[in-house]
């Protein structure tokens, strides 16, 4: 009977975990006499044998039938089945798993979730590739990275496992997509898309490089208009704005999420548009531009206006000059971003009236407007106060307008566009309306209809999933390969002869809900029961990159608060508001050194080097020094570290320690090869540590119990200071270096004072030795699992101080508090207490500085240019 947390007793889940520790009885086949890197590997691939009823059932994760424990969820953001694990993924589930074994020691009632992000235009280009289906590819995959993950030691509930490309995932995807179409935020247009004119398809902004040419095939991308789908992401602007403030999240993330919405107050001032003559159909000529500061309004030179605007048509431009002005603004729109410049423009032989003086104003076709909400965009052009206006009006040979007498203040010139109807007060976003429509295959299919009598009609909901044909011959070139068969239909309105929609939806549109989805992955009659999205949202802690601020992270956000009005959040008052993650930590890029010719710039492989001399690396055909740096890993560079090689070598633990120890989660991660061999003799020295204690007669003889000698308070000092260090690391600052440094000098000190035998008989050393393997097993879960089953500590438990004290008999005061300092720019502004034993550790300080209200309020969102800490770490000043 496969594994349910929901009803397996704490006592079986036990079970499993230290089943999950060994292959055939681990203990017996391989003592702790062998190293940690054989125990490690043999923990992390002694699971149970995996039958079709039981497949990727085990975990540590237990949820209580009773709900009496508090829960935690913590999720890392799943991968794209690109086939194998780079050390990026190594790193974020690293830091997911150490924590989530932390909080399930701790007791809580834990959600630990994998699944993978498997649509994609990249499967679809790679199995073109490789002459395979899109779909075996990307299944073939996604069993060899689930591997991987087991192999590094990871906890997840595979029971929870999703995939966006099974059916029983993208059904709910499609519902969602008709909730938001009927709520009237999903909707049509046409707009401008990246055309690759090789391949004959549509690309993805980061498709294309710096140069404008495609990524796959190097053709100079044009662009071309198709009518596409998009979400109104800006119906929650103002509340994607306001909640950033209830988020606790990186400042410097949450301020990128500002800069993409982009709030700005200001006016919409209209300006009549001079004509020579226009069509009676004609709409009546005028464009209307957004001004911040009205006291520019006055100092206008020149109006701007894109060259998508309404006004460039044979209706409203000279026809002397029409024919000229609209192969410019044809020429234009087909241009790539890098390719434009701001000054390019044309006169187009039009003014406007200004509201407020009356002059005439020329109206220019501007480059520097394109974008995709440019057909109704115009500014006004102040070549005195913006450097960029004023080289526009050089390269176009402007005069500048003669200034008027009239003298008035922002206050008398809105009153006076108020009054004469051609000004109001308004606010505008950057946030644009999420383009969701792809012209490629291997995505959700897009659950609509077109037919000639009714237009757009929804599928209905019982007819969901409308499944993506996978017997198609996929041929990457031009539009959707859907466009065959399977796009034929009946109306289900009129009856008559219908299309289906063979766009797909862009794969963030799969990502900005799946942390719903893992808390009931098998209901088959809702995306999730809404008792569980009450008792388990939000998540408590998600994990990932810092480039998915801007995108997958504000997505998310936008599908929280719809999914929210649309009752799928469950009644708790933690959804109120409708936000997804509580708590963002977001980490750092692992690179590696690279070595590149200083004549070329071209990147050596190892093997052309003489690595002999770390020091004095040469390039063996020259005798040359490389130019050498540390840059993101990557296939193309040469500098990747594949983390499979490292477990094979050092074992898991090593790696993970490894991997934890070397920065700060948030930092940038520059790998050393040597790291691994340091974690591996360290592990080394706590598993003869615990040897010696487990087999030292003076234990076997019995522990006295409440001693109070100095050298037992001496011990339990010790402790308590490393429970502290650890626990905060874990549960707060996340500062794993920190906890992982703490550990390794406890080690060295319970070892110096295991030569004096008498320590094996006090009950302070034996409590100490056990708090060191509690502490240690989530960071290396393999060593730490069977040390624990050694002493007989129980799997869930954490260590306290109660129980240290209890070992001197008596309570110890180490936890004596010092007040530090917070000062900005040299200034006192606040203070905040920690332990004394804390003042040493300069990254937790800073940590717990940077998460006072003091911070908040005097330095947030501010960059920090430079950090000081003084007088022993009771003074700290924060520069920006």
């Amino acid at each position: 009977m496969p594994f349910s947390a929901a009803t397996t007793p704490p006592s079986t889940i036990r079970d499993l975990m230290r089943r999950a520790a060994r292959r055939a009885s681990l203990l017996g086949v391989l003592p702790l006499q062998c190293s940690p890197k054989t125990v490690s590997l043999a923990f992390h691939q002694g699971r149970p044998s995996q039958t079709a009823s039981n497949a990727h059932q085990t975990s540590v994760s237990a949820v209580s039938a009773d709900g009496s424990r508090s829960k935690y969820y913590v999720l890392s953001m799943f991968p794209y089945p690109s086939g194998r694990l780079h050390m990026g993924h190594f790193r974020i589930y690293a830091i997911a798993d150490t924590i989530a074994r932390f909080r399930y020691c701790t007791g809580n009632d834990l959600i630990h979730p994998m699944g993978w992000d498997a649509f994609g235009l990249p499967a679809e280009n790679a199995a073109l590739d490789h002459d395979l289906h899109p779909a075996t590819w990307t299944r073939t995959n996604i069993d060899h990275m689930r591997q991987q993950l087991k192999d590094m030691g990871t906890c997840f509930e595979w029971k929870r496992e999703i995939s966006t490309i099974d059916p029983s995932y993208y059904k709910w995807t499609q519902l969602i997509f008709l909730k938001l179409l009927k709520s009237g935020l999903a909707y049509q247009k046409e707009a401008w898309v990246n055309w690759d004119p090789v391949d004959e398809t549509v690309l993805a902004n980061e498709q294309v490089d710096a140069q404008g040419r495609a990524d796959r095939s190097g053709a100079l991308v044009q662009r071309r208009k198709l009518r596409q789908w998009f979400l109104k992401t800006n119906h929650y602007a103002e509340e994607l704005l306001n909640d950033l403030n209830d988020l606790d999240w990186p400042d410097h993330v949450k301020q990128l999420q500002r800069n993409w919405i982009g709030k700005t107050e200001g006016w919409e001032v209209d300006f009549r548009v001079c004509v020579a003559s226009a069509p009676a159909a004609a709409p009546s000529p005028h464009l209307t531009v957004f001004v911040e500061n009205l006291n520019h309004l006055l100092k206008t030179d020149y109006l701007a206006i894109s060259p998508e605007h309404l006004l460039v048509s044979d209706w409203y431009l000279p026809k002397s000059i029409s024919s000229k002005i609209l192969k410019y603004a044809e020429t234009a729109q087909s241009k790539w971003k890098t390719t434009r410049s701001n000054a390019n423009g044309v006169f187009a032989g039009i003014f406007g009236s200004h509201p407020v003086t009356g002059k005439r104003i020329p109206i220019y076709i501007s480059d520097a407007l394109m974008s995709p909400a440019s057909i109704t965009k115009a500014a006004i052009g102040v070549p005195n106060h913006s450097p960029d206006h004023a080289r526009f009006a050089m390269r176009h040979k402007m005069r500048p307008m003669a200034v008027d007498d009239l003298t008035m203040n922002a206050t008398e010139i809105g009153k006076t566009l108020t009054d004469t109807g051609l000004g109001r007060q308004t606010v505008r976003y950057r946030l644009r309306d999420w383009l969701v429509s792809r012209q490629r295959y291997w995505g959700t299919p897009i659950p609509v209809i077109h037919c000639a009598t009714c237009g757009v009609v929804p599928i209905e909901e019982p007819e969901l999933p409308i499944v993506l044909p996978e017997d198609l011959a996929i041929s990457g070139r031009g539009v959707s390969s859907l466009n065959q068969e399977w796009s034929k239909c009946t109306c289900p309105k009129c009856k008559q002869p219908a299309t289906r929609e063979t766009d797909t939806m862009d794969t963030f549109v799969d990502s900005s809900w799946y942390w719903l989805r893992y808390l009931d992955p098998h209901n088959s009659q809702l995306p999730c029961d809404n008792s569980l999205a009450s008792k388990y949202l939000p998540v408590d802690l998600y994990i990932g990159g810092v480039e998915h601020a801007a995108m997958h992270l504000l997505y998310a956000r936008f599908m929280g608060k719809f999914l929210r009005d649309q009752g799928m959040l469950g009644d708790a008052l933690q959804m109120k508001k409708g936000e997804p993650f509580k708590r963002l930590l977001a980490q750092g890029m692992v690179q590696n050194q690279t070595y590149r010719c200083p004549k070329t710039g071209r990147y050596f492989k190892k093997e052309e080097l003489d690595l002999s001399d770390p020091r004095n690396v040469r390039i063996k055909s020259t005798n040359t020094q490389p130019v050498v740096t540390y840059e993101k890993m990557s296939k193309s560079k040469y500098n990747g570290v594949d983390p499979e090689d490292i477990i094979r070598e050092h074992g898991a633990d090593a790696a993970r320690l490894h991997i934890l120890y070397r920065a700060a989660p948030a930092d940038e991660l520059l790998w050393d090869d040597n790291g691994a061999i340091g974690m591996s003799r360290w592990l080394n020295r706590v598993r003869e540590l615990v040897l010696s204690h487990h087999d030292n007669p003076a234990l076997l003889e019995g522990i006295a119990e409440g001693e109070k000698n100095d050298e037992a308070r001496t011990i339990s000092i010790m402790t308590l200071s490393v429970i502290e260090k650890v626990t905060t690391s874990l549960s707060d600052t996340y500062a794993f270096h920190t906890a992982i440094a703490s550990l390794i000098k406890f080690t060295n000190a319970l070892v110096a004072l295991s030569k004096e035998s008498q320590v094996h008989g006090l009950q302070a050393y034996d409590t100490a030795v056990r708090t060191l393997v509690q502490l240690m097993t989530p960071f290396a879960p393999g060593l730490g699992s069977e040390l624990r089953d050694l002493l007989k500590i129980e799997s869930v438990g954490w260590p306290t101080a109660s129980a240290v004290e209890d070992s001197v008999d008596g309570e110890i005061d180490v936890d004596e508090k010092t007040t530090v300092v917070i000062m900005v720019n040299g200034k006192a502004r606040g203070t905040f207490q920690v332990s004394s034993a804390s003042l040493s550790q300069s990254d937790l300080i800073q940590d717990l500085a940077r998460r006072t209200d003091t911070f908040k309020k005097w330095v947030d969102p501010a960059p920090v240019k430079r950090v000081l800490i003084v007088d022993n770490g009771k003074v700290i000043n924060f520069l920006h």
